[in-house]
């Protein structure tokens, strides 16, 4: 397994690596194809909902996937990232999880 402190160039504590080593060990990633979800199934969800992904993630159309959270869900929260990394965050986590105020639900 690559190290994850040669992955991303920084030094990294041995317990955080070995935890990532950890994630990893586990990890097993979907090779099929992901469902999607009726309009009418997405807008009987009454729980809050945050979606977070990459801007330019290529399992998913991530942009059309929030307009559509957005459109049929108006209290939904909705983040693209730009920056992020499979181990890292380049952007600050804390701007993205606290709660926004409804009319601010997709960006």
């Amino acid at each position: 397994m690559v190290s994850p402190t040669v992955a991303l160039g920084i030094e990294l504590p041995k317990e955080v690596e070995e935890f990532i080593n950890l994630i990893f060990w586990g990890y097993n990633p979907i090779t099929e194809a992901l469902p999607v979800f009726q309009d009418e199934q997405l807008m009987r969800l009454m729980m809050p909902i945050i979606f977070i992904a990459g801007k330019n993630d290529i399992m998913v159309d991530a942009v059309t996937a929030a307009q559509r959270l957005g459109k049929l869900i108006p209290n939904a929260e909705g983040h693209l990232l730009t920056l992020a990394t499979v181990m890292g965050y380049e952007e600050n986590a804390s701007d993205i999880l606290p709660p926004l105020p409804p009319q601010a639900a997709l960006h």
